[in-house]
């Protein structure tokens, strides 16, 4: 396998983060994540202000709830027109007055992981609860930004994005290599 494949995570000890104002907003984000939106609702989000974060300071891609990647007008007008988002989409949220942008991942792949090596979690009927460590099967596509249907939440890129992030010096993402 000639690329590397990296889970992507928000850096939320270092940096700030996000949460959506209302909870009309929460339940709207969960219906489209990772489908193609067409016509967006308009959307806000705050910084998350806990007593021993304020100092933080603010990303160039911060995170709601954890999982869901917002990008600056900065990198959004980086990654715009890159091979990077194909297949993908940035949605249009306002931070606190400031254009931002979730990156609402859509690539997603299914059967490509290697569930005897990968570290999972089941219910009780057999179905996944979560997966804590991936392994990838070596047929895997050459997708640069992508998410599994098995766990939705989770977010990937090849090394090719993370030398692209790490060489323009962008800020707020953490990147755990998968095997």
């Amino acid at each position: 396998m000639s690329e590397k494949y990296y889970l992507l995570e928000s850096d939320s000890s270092n940096y700030k983060q996000l949460e959506l104002c209302t909870a009309e907003d929460r339940d709207y984000i969960s219906s489209i994540i990772g489908k193609s939106c067409s016509n967006p609702k308009k959307l806000k989000a705050e910084w998350i202000v806990l007593e021993d974060e304020e100092d933080l300071p603010i990303p160039d891609v911060a995170y709601i709830n954890s999982f869901i990647p917002v990008c600056s007008q900065r990198v959004y007008d980086f990654l715009l027109n890159t091979e990077y988002m194909n297949g993908n989409e940035f949605i249009p949220i306002k931070v606190e007055e400031e254009n931002w942008y979730i990156l609402n991942i859509c690539t997603y792949y299914e059967k490509i992981l290697n569930l005897r090596k990968s570290k999972i979690s089941k219910y009780d009927d057999g179905e996944i609860s979560w997966i804590f460590d991936f392994v990838f099967k070596k047929e895997i596509a050459n997708e640069s930004l992508f998410y599994l249907k098995e766990q939705p939440v989770s977010y990937f890129c090849t090394n090719t994005f993370v030398k692209l992030i790490e060489d323009n010096n962008i800020k707020g993402l953490n990147f755990v290599e998968c095997k």
